[in-house]
């Protein structure tokens, strides 16, 4: 839910000084290897922006050349393959940094589900508590609690239309579910920035479920958060 340019010096006030919240390169090497690796993004891009002598962030520098649109979908979808276990990732290298994260990390700040719900208590709604919520190029994780059986699941995700300082809001969102053959990634359809719905289908086998929403304005600084809210239905 952080931030991609989270670092040592601009967290927000309250946020924990822990690895998990200040080492974050780790986690920019994995996104920077899926936007060239995975999305096809031109690797000069990456390297361009280090000798034009710009003035803008990195971040908004991608944007802008990458396209502003496409890198939002990209970015999505790097999220929903990070849930759906880092497959772009040799195996050596995401066992490694669970082994990492498992030494320095401290556990009571973990929280790789912004919300948890079941699909036997359906109809619900659910936000993430406000220090989850997420900040500008970041994602949440919702995770569904299956029960065993083929369902159809309508889902809505209804977005303010700003985030906590004021600046227009975003989302993309995406489902992952999970079988013994491994996970299927679904982009769900949005009516417009900050709303959508879509439904998907649960069969008997399917072993997890997650919807994914990735917070993507046009802002490129500060640690404003973007509230939203997830409505599941069985019908």
């Amino acid at each position: 839910h952080l931030t991609l340019w989270h670092s040592f010096s601009n967290e927000a006030t309250g946020d924990p000084t822990d690895w998990l919240f200040q080492v974050r390169q780790y986690g920019m090497h994995a996104y920077l290897l899926y936007l060239t690796e995975e999305a096809g993004v031109d690797p000069s891009i990456i390297s361009r922006g280090f000798y034009e002598g710009t003035e803008l962030s990195p971040q908004r520098y991608h944007y802008e050349a990458i396209g502003g649109e496409q890198l939002r979908g990209i970015f999505a979808d790097w999220a929903a393959h990070n849930t759906g276990g880092f497959d772009y990732l040799t195996p050596e290298q995401w066992q490694r940094a669970i082994r990492e994260a498992d030494f320095v990390g401290d556990p009571d700040n973990r929280a790789p589900f912004a919300m948890e719900v079941s699909a036997a208590d359906m109809p619900t709604s659910a936000a993430p508590e406000p220090r989850l919520a997420p900040r500008a190029w970041s994602y949440n994780v919702a995770r569904i609690a299956l029960d065993g059986e083929a369902a159809s699941i309508d889902l809505r995700l209804t977005g303010e239309a700003t985030g906590a300082t004021g600046d227009a809001a975003h989302f993309e969102w995406r489902a992952v579910i999970v079988d013994a053959s491994g996970p299927r990634y679904i982009a769900l359809p949005m009516a417009d920035a900050t709303n959508g719905s879509a439904s998907i289908e649960i069969a008997a086998d399917d072993t997890e479920a997650y919807v994914v929403i990735a917070s993507v304005p046009e802002s490129f600084g500060g640690n404003a958060t973007y509230p939203y809210t997830l409505t599941f239905t069985r019908p």
